[in-house]
């Protein structure tokens, strides 16, 4: 069981898939994927085409708005560089 309602999964989904089209994958990590309810919404984002960081603040804030809570998003594009959060956010996380 992940910390967020369905309904705000939708909402994630949505939105991302609307920001950086409907082949992003995402995933769910940190204390939401471990089903806590407490602490923010942390994403990672992998995306087929590059990202501009406006449309990723701007997103971010969306998302801030629609579900009343901080999101921590991590955006890649597929030139961008890995880091270790990137792992562990695939081996922890969850993918919505």
């Amino acid at each position: 069981m992940i910390g967020l309602s369905a309904e705000d999964v939708a909402v994630v989904r949505t939105t991302l898939a609307e920001a950086f089209g409907d082949g992003a994958a995402v995933w769910l990590f940190g204390s939401r994927a471990r089903g806590d309810l407490r602490g923010d919404v942390d994403l990672l984002v992998e995306c087929p085409r590059a990202v501009s960081l406006p449309v990723t603040l701007a997103t971010r804030r969306r998302l801030e708005g629609a579900l009343h809570q901080k999101v921590d998003l991590i955006v890649r594009g597929p030139d961008d560089q890995r880091s270790a959060i990137d792992a562990i956010a695939k081996e922890t996380g969850v993918m919505l």
